[in-house]
């Protein structure tokens, strides 16, 4: 049977590249709940998306989103994040 997260942490991005990486993984140590994390850019183009998807290969609480709801980090929480594995 698979736990569903209890906690989803939303990470609006833009243009974040391998820098992303650090975020990610100070994420990952510090949560320890049963969690997801839901990147979110606003374009499939951003510089992100192919750091977080090699990423997600490794860990699957990772999930790259991108944001057609509008642009900007408000946006991305209401946007994909109410699409959240928790809903």
């Amino acid at each position: 049977m698979t736990e569903h997260p209890r906690v989803s942490v939303v990470v609006p991005a833009y243009n974040e590249g391998d820098q992303v990486i650090s975020v990610l993984d100070r994420l990952f140590e510090s949560v320890r709940l049963p969690c997801e994390v839901l990147l979110v850019v606003d374009s499939a183009d951003d510089t992100t998306v192919p750091v977080a998807e090699e990423y997600a290969q490794k860990e699957p609480r990772l999930k790259c989103l991108v944001n057609t709801y509008g642009r900007g980090p408000a946006n991305a929480i209401q946007g994909p994040a109410s699409r959240s594995a928790s809903s």
